[in-house]
């Protein structure tokens, strides 16, 4: 076929051309075009009610069972702790590393006031937590950059459960069978897989809000041929907007995400072997390779 063009619904973190290539410039007759457009926005959340709640939900007596999904929820966990490993991560302190992110202004300033609200950057920001006050966290979370993000900000050695999809890691815990509570950070729009599946087995789920996502529906006018969606809510993002060609394909960074394509589609949809970006890519140049 004619050289393909790809709608990548988020930023990613190194140029989809050079996922898919490397340094190795391709034949520009038979490459991809990527086009990256954010279907969302993640606004983080600071303020001293979760801070109360992450404080009271630490227990130095005994393990306690920590799940982390999403990379964003485990950058903006970390950003509660005050420890040189984190220093690195960009939403670390809401007054100075974040002061030129519009998404964190839009939010602070839509939020004031309102629970589960930003603080104001001007008002004095709360000591932050030692890292010793995780000590006893026996983390489990989704595979790729989730995990190594984890690894990096709280010890790989506090890792002990890890899989590719939601569905895989309730398991994970429910097999552990060491737990009986767990804490979940999260986002505002988390699925509901994993406190159903654990709270039918007897594990109470305490949920902790570290982020909103944010809709920032594009209006696309280029043609594609494929698309590729990295959440549930970039999915709805693009739908409020969009409609398919009617030969594009779908990409779908798992199963979740793609049952969301599926209400919305009737196309071809291509779930990816891994949550990594670089998985993401490599499945649609070999889709388009082979096609």
């Amino acid at each position: 076929m004619d050289r393909p063009t790809i709608l990548i619904t988020k930023k990613l973190a190194s140029p989809p051309a050079f996922l898919a290539y490397g340094n190795e410039p391709p034949d520009p007759s038979s490459a991809i075009h990527f086009i990256e457009k954010a279907f969302i926005r993640i606004a983080p959340v600071y303020d001293r009610a979760t801070m109360e709640k992450i404080r009271k939900a630490l227990d130095p007596e005994s393990a306690t069972a920590v799940i982390f999904t999403s990379k964003n929820a485990v950058e903006n966990t970390a950003a509660y702790f005050g420890d040189p490993r984190h220093q690195d991560i960009a939403v670390q302190d809401p007054r100075n590393a974040t002061i030129q992110d519009d998404s964190y202004k839009d939010a602070a300033h839509r939020a004031s006031g309102q629970e589960g609200a930003i603080d104001d950057p001007l008002r004095p920001w709360p000591e932050k937590m030692p890292a010793a006050a995780f000590s006893n966290w026996r983390i489990f979370c989704l595979d790729g950059i989730t995990r190594n993000l984890a690894a990096s900000c709280f010890g790989a050695d506090r890792i002990i459960g890890s899989a590719k999809y939601a569905s895989a890691l309730a398991q994970c815990i429910i097999d552990n069978g060491q737990f009986k509570k767990a804490l979940f950070f999260c986002g505002d729009k988390r699925r509901e897989t994993i406190p159903g599946l654990l709270t039918a087995q007897g594990i109470a789920v305490e949920e902790i809000v570290v982020y909103h996502t944010q809709l920032t529906p594009v209006n696309i006018q280029e043609p594609f041929d494929g698309i590729a969606f990295f959440s549930p809510s970039a999915v709805e993002s693009f739908f409020s907007l969009n409609s398919l060609p009617e030969k594009a394909v779908c990409f779908a960074i798992g199963k979740t995400t793609a049952a969301s394509i599926g209400d919305f589609t009737a196309n071809p949809i291509i779930i990816s072997g891994d949550t990594a970006e670089q998985k993401m890519i490599a499945t649609i140049k070999n889709y388009f390779d082979q096609h």
